[in-house]
Protein backbone atom coordinates (compact mmCIF):
# COMPACT_ATOMS: atom_id res chain seq x y z
CA UNK A 1 0.00 0.00 0.00
CA UNK A 2 1.90 3.61 -1.27
CA UNK A 3 1.88 6.27 1.34
CA UNK A 4 -0.22 9.00 1.52
CA UNK A 5 1.30 12.62 0.15
CA UNK A 6 0.49 16.43 -0.64
CA UNK A 7 2.31 18.27 -3.14
CA UNK A 8 3.78 21.66 -1.82
CA UNK A 9 2.90 24.55 -4.46
CA UNK A 10 0.70 24.51 -7.75
CA UNK A 11 2.62 25.65 -10.52
CA UNK A 12 4.58 24.39 -13.41
CA UNK A 13 7.13 22.58 -11.46
CA UNK A 14 4.07 20.98 -8.82
CA UNK A 15 2.32 19.37 -11.91
CA UNK A 16 5.83 18.41 -13.28
CA UNK A 17 6.32 15.59 -10.88
CA UNK A 18 3.21 14.28 -10.39
CA UNK A 19 4.29 11.61 -12.56
CA UNK A 20 6.87 10.47 -10.50
CA UNK A 21 5.96 11.07 -7.53
CA UNK A 22 2.83 8.74 -8.41
CA UNK A 23 5.24 5.81 -8.83
CA UNK A 24 5.99 5.98 -5.11
CA UNK A 25 2.57 7.80 -3.50
CA UNK A 26 -0.98 8.08 -3.49
CA UNK A 27 -1.41 11.39 -4.09
CA UNK A 28 -3.67 13.55 -1.78
CA UNK A 29 -3.71 16.83 -3.93
CA UNK A 30 -1.92 20.17 -4.27
CA UNK A 31 -0.76 22.66 -1.37
CA UNK A 32 -0.81 26.32 -1.61
CA UNK A 33 -1.76 29.50 -0.04
CA UNK A 34 -5.23 30.17 1.66
CA UNK A 35 -6.10 32.89 -0.53
CA UNK A 36 -7.02 30.99 -3.75
CA UNK A 37 -9.85 29.70 -1.80
CA UNK A 38 -12.21 31.95 -0.66
CA UNK A 39 -14.70 30.17 -3.58
CA UNK A 40 -13.56 26.49 -2.69
CA UNK A 41 -10.96 24.27 -3.48
CA UNK A 42 -9.90 24.68 -7.10
CA UNK A 43 -8.82 21.78 -9.47
CA UNK A 44 -5.80 20.99 -11.26
CA UNK A 45 -6.36 17.42 -13.04
CA UNK A 46 -8.06 15.05 -10.49
CA UNK A 47 -6.48 16.61 -7.58
CA UNK A 48 -8.30 19.40 -5.45
CA UNK A 49 -5.71 22.47 -4.44
CA UNK A 50 -5.75 22.90 -0.93
CA UNK A 51 -4.69 25.58 1.50
CA UNK A 52 -1.41 24.70 4.04
CA UNK A 53 -3.98 24.48 6.87
CA UNK A 54 -5.48 21.32 5.64
CA UNK A 55 -2.46 19.22 7.12
CA UNK A 56 -4.23 19.71 9.89
CA UNK A 57 -7.88 18.03 8.72
CA UNK A 58 -6.24 15.20 7.00
CA UNK A 59 -3.66 12.04 7.38
CA UNK A 60 -0.53 11.98 5.49
CA UNK A 61 2.59 10.52 5.44
CA UNK A 62 4.85 12.64 2.94
CA UNK A 63 4.61 16.21 1.84
CA UNK A 64 6.81 17.16 -1.62
CA UNK A 65 8.18 20.12 -2.36
CA UNK A 66 7.53 21.21 -5.62
CA UNK A 67 7.48 25.29 -5.57
CA UNK A 68 9.95 26.15 -8.55
CA UNK A 69 12.24 28.96 -7.95
CA UNK A 70 10.44 30.50 -4.80
CA UNK A 71 8.76 29.06 -2.26
CA UNK A 72 6.84 32.10 -0.57
CA UNK A 73 7.62 30.80 3.23
CA UNK A 74 5.35 28.14 2.81
CA UNK A 75 7.75 25.83 4.28
CA UNK A 76 8.15 28.24 7.10
CA UNK A 77 4.55 28.24 7.53
CA UNK A 78 4.13 24.84 7.73
CA UNK A 79 6.78 23.67 10.53
CA UNK A 80 6.89 26.70 12.69
CA UNK A 81 3.16 27.72 12.33
CA UNK A 82 0.87 24.09 11.37
CA UNK A 83 3.81 21.49 13.38
CA UNK A 84 4.47 20.10 10.44
CA UNK A 85 7.74 17.66 11.06
CA UNK A 86 10.57 19.04 8.79
CA UNK A 87 11.28 14.75 8.03
CA UNK A 88 7.64 14.83 6.61
CA UNK A 89 8.90 17.44 3.97
CA UNK A 90 10.51 15.49 0.74
CA UNK A 91 12.37 17.53 -1.12
CA UNK A 92 13.73 14.57 -3.44
CA UNK A 93 11.83 15.10 -6.18
CA UNK A 94 13.74 18.95 -6.81
CA UNK A 95 15.85 17.47 -9.33
CA UNK A 96 13.44 16.61 -11.38
CA UNK A 97 13.52 20.64 -12.18
CA UNK A 98 16.12 20.01 -14.18
CA UNK A 99 14.83 18.18 -16.41
CA UNK A 100 12.05 20.43 -17.49
CA UNK A 101 13.76 22.70 -17.83
CA UNK A 102 15.84 20.57 -20.63
CA UNK A 103 12.45 19.54 -21.68
CA UNK A 104 11.46 23.30 -22.27
CA UNK A 105 15.12 23.72 -24.26
CA UNK A 106 14.21 21.13 -26.71
CA UNK A 107 10.95 22.07 -27.04
CA UNK A 108 10.44 24.38 -30.63
CA UNK A 109 10.27 28.22 -30.34
CA UNK A 110 6.77 28.91 -31.40
CA UNK A 111 5.32 31.46 -29.85
CA UNK A 112 1.77 29.59 -30.02
CA UNK A 113 3.02 26.83 -28.19
CA UNK A 114 1.77 27.24 -24.85
CA UNK A 115 4.89 25.31 -23.70
CA UNK A 116 7.11 28.11 -25.34
CA UNK A 117 5.63 30.60 -23.47
CA UNK A 118 6.12 28.77 -20.10
CA UNK A 119 9.58 28.10 -20.99
CA UNK A 120 10.51 32.01 -21.78
CA UNK A 121 8.50 33.07 -18.56
CA UNK A 122 10.86 30.46 -16.59
CA UNK A 123 13.80 31.16 -18.57
CA UNK A 124 14.04 34.62 -18.23
CA UNK A 125 13.05 34.87 -14.21
CA UNK A 126 15.94 32.98 -13.73
CA UNK A 127 18.01 34.99 -15.96
CA UNK A 128 16.97 38.06 -14.37
CA UNK A 129 17.94 36.25 -10.70
CA UNK A 130 21.21 35.44 -11.97
CA UNK A 131 21.82 39.09 -13.20
CA UNK A 132 20.48 40.72 -10.56
CA UNK A 133 22.33 38.76 -7.63
CA UNK A 134 26.11 38.80 -9.51
CA UNK A 135 25.30 42.37 -9.91
CA UNK A 136 24.59 43.13 -6.01
CA UNK A 137 27.52 41.19 -4.71
CA UNK A 138 29.30 43.74 -6.51
CA UNK A 139 28.17 46.59 -3.61
CA UNK A 140 28.30 43.78 -0.60
CA UNK A 141 24.19 42.58 -0.32
CA UNK A 142 23.38 39.64 1.11
CA UNK A 143 19.72 38.62 0.60
CA UNK A 144 18.39 40.40 -2.59
CA UNK A 145 15.19 40.32 -1.58
CA UNK A 146 13.04 42.99 0.87
CA UNK A 147 9.91 40.15 1.40
CA UNK A 148 9.25 39.86 4.92
CA UNK A 149 6.20 39.79 7.42
CA UNK A 150 4.73 39.94 11.05
CA UNK A 151 6.15 37.63 13.06
CA UNK A 152 7.36 35.09 10.81
CA UNK A 153 8.96 32.99 13.40
CA UNK A 154 7.48 32.95 16.80
CA UNK A 155 9.27 29.39 18.12
CA UNK A 156 12.71 31.03 17.45
CA UNK A 157 11.72 34.14 19.13
CA UNK A 158 9.34 32.67 21.54
CA UNK A 159 12.15 30.23 22.71
CA UNK A 160 14.80 33.25 22.72
CA UNK A 161 12.31 35.26 25.32
CA UNK A 162 12.41 32.25 27.17
CA UNK A 163 16.21 32.29 27.24
CA UNK A 164 16.75 35.63 27.65
CA UNK A 165 14.47 37.18 30.67
CA UNK A 166 16.06 39.59 32.01
CA UNK A 167 14.57 43.41 31.01
CA UNK A 168 16.15 45.86 29.16
CA UNK A 169 18.22 43.96 26.58
CA UNK A 170 19.50 45.06 23.59
CA UNK A 171 18.71 43.78 20.29
CA UNK A 172 20.07 43.96 16.79
CA UNK A 173 17.47 42.75 13.67
CA UNK A 174 20.39 42.06 10.80
CA UNK A 175 18.29 42.68 7.28
CA UNK A 176 15.61 44.13 8.63
CA UNK A 177 13.82 44.72 5.77
CA UNK A 178 11.26 47.65 6.01
CA UNK A 179 10.39 46.79 10.11
CA UNK A 180 7.81 44.05 10.49
CA UNK A 181 10.87 41.86 11.93
CA UNK A 182 11.70 45.03 14.63
CA UNK A 183 7.68 45.34 15.53
CA UNK A 184 7.38 41.28 15.45
CA UNK A 185 10.49 41.66 18.26
CA UNK A 186 8.68 44.17 20.52
CA UNK A 187 5.99 41.50 20.81
CA UNK A 188 8.20 39.41 22.92
CA UNK A 189 10.69 41.80 24.31
CA UNK A 190 8.43 44.51 25.52
CA UNK A 191 11.01 46.30 27.68
CA UNK A 192 13.67 45.72 25.20
CA UNK A 193 15.97 48.40 22.84
CA UNK A 194 15.58 47.28 19.57
CA UNK A 195 17.35 48.14 16.58
CA UNK A 196 16.74 47.46 12.82
CA UNK A 197 19.87 47.93 10.35
CA UNK A 198 19.10 47.04 6.56
CA UNK A 199 21.92 47.99 3.69
CA UNK A 200 18.99 49.25 1.07
CA UNK A 201 17.76 53.41 2.24
CA UNK A 202 14.32 52.92 0.93
CA UNK A 203 13.28 50.08 3.51
CA UNK A 204 14.50 52.27 6.03
CA UNK A 205 12.65 55.14 5.38
CA UNK A 206 9.72 52.59 5.16
CA UNK A 207 10.73 51.20 8.33
CA UNK A 208 11.26 54.63 9.45
CA UNK A 209 7.57 55.57 8.53
CA UNK A 210 5.58 52.91 10.14
CA UNK A 211 7.56 52.87 13.27
CA UNK A 212 5.52 54.39 16.77
CA UNK A 213 7.78 53.29 18.75
CA UNK A 214 10.67 55.19 20.58
CA UNK A 215 12.35 52.43 22.18
CA UNK A 216 12.82 51.03 18.14
CA UNK A 217 15.54 52.97 15.87
CA UNK A 218 16.52 51.64 12.02
CA UNK A 219 19.42 52.40 10.70
CA UNK A 220 20.60 52.35 7.05
CA UNK A 221 24.68 52.43 8.52
CA UNK A 222 25.92 49.42 10.91
CA UNK A 223 28.79 51.31 12.60
CA UNK A 224 25.74 54.29 13.92
CA UNK A 225 23.49 51.34 15.45
CA UNK A 226 26.10 50.54 18.00
CA UNK A 227 27.30 47.28 19.20
CA UNK A 228 26.84 45.24 23.10
CA UNK A 229 24.05 43.82 21.78
CA UNK A 230 22.41 40.70 23.75
CA UNK A 231 20.92 39.24 20.97
CA UNK A 232 21.58 39.55 17.20
CA UNK A 233 19.28 38.34 14.57
CA UNK A 234 19.98 37.21 10.78
CA UNK A 235 16.80 35.93 9.90
CA UNK A 236 16.67 34.98 5.87
CA UNK A 237 19.30 37.27 5.16
CA UNK A 238 22.23 35.24 4.91
CA UNK A 239 21.77 33.72 1.72
CA UNK A 240 20.59 34.15 -1.71
CA UNK A 241 16.89 32.75 -2.32
CA UNK A 242 15.79 31.80 -4.82
CA UNK A 243 18.31 31.50 -7.06
CA UNK A 244 20.64 29.43 -5.39
CA UNK A 245 17.74 26.50 -4.57
CA UNK A 246 19.18 24.32 -7.71
CA UNK A 247 22.64 25.48 -7.81
CA UNK A 248 25.73 23.07 -7.22
CA UNK A 249 28.24 25.76 -6.94
CA UNK A 250 27.43 28.85 -4.83
CA UNK A 251 30.63 30.75 -5.60
CA UNK A 252 30.02 33.19 -8.59
CA UNK A 253 26.30 34.09 -6.56
CA UNK A 254 26.95 34.20 -3.25
CA UNK A 255 29.93 32.63 -1.94
CA UNK A 256 31.56 31.09 1.38
CA UNK A 257 33.89 34.45 1.67
CA UNK A 258 30.78 37.11 1.46
CA UNK A 259 28.99 35.21 4.22
CA UNK A 260 32.11 34.36 6.33
CA UNK A 261 32.86 38.61 6.12
CA UNK A 262 29.34 39.06 7.50
CA UNK A 263 29.34 36.91 9.72
CA UNK A 264 32.66 38.51 11.22
CA UNK A 265 30.76 41.65 11.10
CA UNK A 266 27.95 40.55 13.16
CA UNK A 267 30.21 39.08 15.46
CA UNK A 268 31.55 42.37 16.77
CA UNK A 269 27.90 43.42 17.60
CA UNK A 270 27.27 40.54 20.19
CA UNK A 271 28.30 40.92 23.54
CA UNK A 272 30.18 38.19 25.71
CA UNK A 273 27.08 35.48 26.69
CA UNK A 274 25.29 37.24 24.25
CA UNK A 275 23.19 35.56 21.52
CA UNK A 276 23.49 35.21 17.55
CA UNK A 277 19.98 33.88 15.80
CA UNK A 278 20.71 32.49 12.27
CA UNK A 279 17.67 31.04 10.19
CA UNK A 280 17.14 30.16 6.68
CA UNK A 281 21.41 30.97 5.81
CA UNK A 282 22.92 29.16 2.86
CA UNK A 283 25.64 28.34 4.78
CA UNK A 284 26.55 26.56 8.42
CA UNK A 285 27.49 28.94 11.03
CA UNK A 286 29.67 26.19 12.53
CA UNK A 287 31.83 26.47 9.68
CA UNK A 288 33.27 29.72 10.26
CA UNK A 289 36.37 30.95 12.44
CA UNK A 290 34.24 33.26 14.47
CA UNK A 291 32.16 30.18 15.46
CA UNK A 292 34.90 28.70 18.07
CA UNK A 293 33.59 31.99 20.21
CA UNK A 294 30.31 30.48 20.08
CA UNK A 295 28.32 27.29 21.62
CA UNK A 296 25.16 25.89 19.68
CA UNK A 297 22.39 25.89 21.18
CA UNK A 298 19.15 23.67 20.84
CA UNK A 299 15.86 24.58 19.99
CA UNK A 300 13.10 21.72 22.13
CA UNK A 301 11.18 20.46 19.12
CA UNK A 302 12.78 22.66 16.72
CA UNK A 303 15.56 20.59 14.92
CA UNK A 304 16.13 22.91 11.41
CA UNK A 305 17.74 25.96 10.73
CA UNK A 306 15.49 26.70 7.76
CA UNK A 307 14.15 25.28 4.01
CA UNK A 308 17.62 27.23 2.34
CA UNK A 309 19.81 25.22 0.00
CA UNK A 310 23.14 24.83 2.14
CA UNK A 311 26.91 24.69 0.66
CA UNK A 312 29.90 23.98 2.04
CA UNK A 313 32.96 26.41 2.91
CA UNK A 314 34.33 25.28 -0.46
CA UNK A 315 31.12 26.76 -2.03
CA UNK A 316 29.50 23.30 -3.07
CA UNK A 317 26.01 21.77 -2.34
CA UNK A 318 26.46 19.81 0.55
CA UNK A 319 25.23 16.08 0.30
CA UNK A 320 23.26 16.33 3.43
CA UNK A 321 21.00 19.56 4.13
CA UNK A 322 20.15 18.36 7.44
CA UNK A 323 21.63 21.29 9.98
CA UNK A 324 19.58 22.22 13.35
CA UNK A 325 21.88 25.05 14.52
CA UNK A 326 20.05 28.49 14.93
CA UNK A 327 21.01 29.82 18.41
CA UNK A 328 24.74 30.46 19.19
CA UNK A 329 25.60 31.60 22.56
CA UNK A 330 29.05 33.47 22.76
CA UNK A 331 31.02 32.01 24.91
CA UNK A 332 34.14 32.83 27.34
CA UNK A 333 36.46 30.11 26.38
CA UNK A 334 36.79 29.06 22.48
CA UNK A 335 35.57 26.14 21.31
CA UNK A 336 36.96 24.23 18.38
CA UNK A 337 36.20 24.71 15.00
CA UNK A 338 34.46 22.75 12.67
CA UNK A 339 30.95 20.87 11.94
CA UNK A 340 29.46 19.56 14.61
Amino acid sequence: MKQKAFILGRGIFAQAIVPQVKKSYEILGFLNDAKDFTNGYPKIGNYNVYPLEKVKDMQYDKIIFGMGDRSNGFVDRLTIQLGVDTKKIDYNFLNIKNKVFALFKKLKNNPKDIFYRMRIKVINRYARSSFANKKYNKQGYNQISNQTAFDRYPAIFGFMKSTVKFDGIKILSFGCSTGEECFSIRKYFEKSKIAGYDISEANIAKARQKNKDSAIQFFNDLNKAGSEYDIVFAMDVLCRWPVLKCKEDSSDIYSFEQFNKSIELLDNHVKQNGYLVIFNANYCFTDTEVAKKYEPVTIPHFLTSGEHTKFSSNNRVLENQNYEYSVFKKVTEPRTAGRI
